[in-house]
């Protein structure tokens, strides 16, 4: 059984890239200020880098970026995945957070 077949037995489908910036696009989420995202289901944290990246891109600190880019994740190594995804997204803002920091709940 492949990763890819025993992750899907086991419901589990991650949304690819150029879809997640599609799906961004189309709900107009730019990473303003004063929207929220929540990704109920984020897998890896595809939706979570995209919006981080777009949060950053309008000048967002790394403070408003936390407190409004949060997602959960039933799966721990992948909710592992997103936290580090997450904070490899903020670069030089992330400062001395650690994965424990990013709102990545499991």
């Amino acid at each position: 059984m492949t990763a890819n077949s025993s992750r899907h037995a086991r419901g589990e489908y991650y949304t690819p890239r150029w879809l997640a910036e599609f799906i961004l696009d189309e709900a107009g989420y730019q990473g303003q200020a004063g929207l929220r995202l929540l990704d109920p289901s984020c897998g890896p944290g595809v939706f979570l880098v995209l919006a981080v990246a777009r949060a950053r891109r309008n000048g967002r600190t790394a403070e408003e970026i936390l407190a409004s880019i949060h997602g959960y994740e039933l799966n721990p190594e992948s909710a592992a995945v997103a936290r580090a995804a997450y904070l490899a997204a903020l670069g030089n803002l992330a400062g001395d957070l650690r994965p424990a920091d990013v709102p990545v709940c499991c």
